[in-house]
């Protein structure tokens, strides 16, 4: 079942919101470690976010970025 089918917007919009902060902050701690499988994974979600917002050039950048990471 879509998550919009049964949740507000206002509630995906908090729910993406503390997401995406978990996410940044994770992030940094990822890079200050060098730690490139947690970077990839992070980068993605953060993709994710972007995409379901509408931005896709953030989310692509994300989403180019993660693979990069990934390799």
């Amino acid at each position: 079942y879509p998550a919009s089918g049964w949740l507000s917007r206002e509630s995906l919009n908090c729910i993406k919101s503390s997401s995406e902060q978990f996410y940044q902050e994770s992030l940094l701690l990822f890079q200050e470690l060098r730690y490139k499988f947690g970077i990839h994974i992070v980068l993605g979600q953060l993709g994710q976010i972007a995409y379901l917002r509408g931005e896709i050039e953030q989310a692509k950048t994300f989403f180019e970025e993660s693979l990069r990471f990934g390799q």
